[in-house]
């Protein structure tokens, strides 16, 4: 019996410690926003398993709308929400910090452009793979981006 004892004991302690090592936040408004360097795939994999692991079949249904939809875009136009269920756009504003007009959102694309020109060192890919949002006017957001200046709202 305390030779059963002492088994359950190890087994509950290395179970506590590889969940208290395994619990470190996974913002998802980090990764909406490309603010991850290496914690990507960690976050990700995080994710799914919240997913995977959710009484209902929304959080499963959230995250691969959040997988198909955000993966290589970086903000939200209007044609977009207009298609998006409630709970989408509910999932948006929660994590797109309530702002659900980032497209025209000059400010916050030149912050996205600075982020990525400082991860990947290539002005021109940064410019190409932001610039796909057809409601970035790219042309102000690049001037904005050299002359420094505060963006009109």
């Amino acid at each position: 019996m305390k030779f059963f004892l002492i088994i359950i004991s190890i087994f509950l302690y290395i179970y506590i410690v590889l969940s208290v090592l395994s619990f470190s936040p996974c913002d998802i408004n980090d990764m909406l926003r490309r603010n991850y360097n290496r914690m990507e795939q960690k976050c990700r994999l995080k994710l799914i398993r919240r997913a995977n692991n959710g009484n209902s079949g929304a959080h499963r249904r959230l995250f691969y709308f959040y997988e198909s939809y955000f993966l290589d875009r970086y903000c939200v136009d209007k044609k977009a929400q207009q298609e998006l269920d409630k709970e989408e756009l509910n999932f948006i504003k929660k994590f797109h910090s309530g702002n659900l007009d980032l497209c025209t959102n000059n400010g916050f694309i030149v912050g996205l452009l600075k982020k990525c020109v400082l991860k990947e060192g290539n002005f021109t890919l940064c410019t190409k793979r932001i610039g796909k949002e057809k409601e970035i006017n790219m042309d102000e957001v690049i001037h904005l981006y050299y002359t420094d200046k505060k963006p009109k709202e």
